[in-house]
């Protein structure tokens, strides 16, 4: 009977010390795994061709979408949507103008030629927004200048509205818009032409309005004499103030404030005061 227990603790005993053994091999052998790994920079490689694979699918479909871009015909401008503020704008004329960009690839295409093209070719456009409308169609809205005066011809017998670039907008006249008469211009006045500087434009409506604000003088008429650069400004008492467009027009706006009080300028007894002559005033 002991002799029973004594071999079921011996072998009790082999069991557990093999058990044991085999236990610390394992973890023996995992240590050193671990160490040759360490040692090898396995974990770090691992994530490296991660990385590497992940970069090289997005590098690929990048690339992929870029030849496409390129070289397919979907992105190519097949239509022009233009949006029209006026019913003057020419949708053909525009659609004629801006034909060597048919087939060009909106991704790649340069507004500002397109806009340039455009006020270029047709001198009564002001302002030109430019969208894309993927994948083939190019967005154009179009504003034209806005009416400045309108221009009586004498020596022609017409009437245009020009814009504050002095460029012919239309040949009817407007009634709400100041009028100038123009003197010694014999040619016809022509939609797309620009007949004067804009900068004489806009002293003549600088004056027109300081005349009114600092002298109280109202306009009535004007005469514009474009060969000789000179404007006339006839006041509602029919009094004509002589500039000169080659002189600063505030130094001959100052010469009013030499006027003496006993020279009534809204007074119809005075025909004409003139402003050309630097620091010198006549008056008649």
């Amino acid at each position: 009977m002991f002799n029973k227990k004594r071999s079921r603790r011996k072998r009790e005993f082999l069991l557990e010390s093999n058990h044991a053994k085999k236990t610390r091999t394992k973890k023996n052998r995992n240590r050193w795994l671990n160490l040759v790994a360490k040692i090898l920079l396995l974990n770090q490689l691992s994530r490296f061709f991660k990385k590497s694979i992940l970069l090289f699918l997005v590098f690929f479909v990048m690339t992929s979408f870029i030849v496409f871009a390129i070289f397919s015909p979907y992105f190519k401008i097949k239509e022009l949507d233009i949006k029209r503020t006026n019913s003057e704008i020419d949708i053909a004329a525009i659609e004629t103008a801006l034909k060597d960009f048919y087939g060009k690839n909106l991704l790649f295409i340069d507004k500002y030629q397109i806009s340039q093209k455009l006020l270029d070719t047709f001198p009564t456009f002001q302002e030109i927004k430019i969208k894309e409308k993927f994948p083939s169609t190019l967005e154009l809205e179009i504003e034209l200048t806005r009416p400045f005066f309108t221009i009586l011809n004498e020596e022609t017998a017409n009437h245009v509205v020009i814009s504050e670039k002095g460029v012919i907008l239309s040949l009817l006249a407007n009634p709400n818009i100041p009028k100038i008469k123009l003197k010694n211009y014999p040619n016809i006045l022509k939609v797309g032409d620009s007949i004067t500087n804009p900068d004489f434009l806009q002293k003549i409506k600088q004056t027109q309005e300081v005349l009114a604000k600092e002298f109280n003088i109202q306009t009535k008429e004007i005469v514009f004499y474009l060969y000789a650069q000179e404007f006339h400004i006839i006041s509602t008492t029919k009094t004509a103030f002589w500039f000169d467009l080659r002189r600063p027009i505030k130094d001959q706006l100052k010469l009013l404030k030499h006027v003496p009080q006993k020279i009534q300028l809204n007074s119809s007894r005075i025909e004409h005061v003139d402003l050309r002559i630097p620091n010198q005033i006549s008056y008649k």
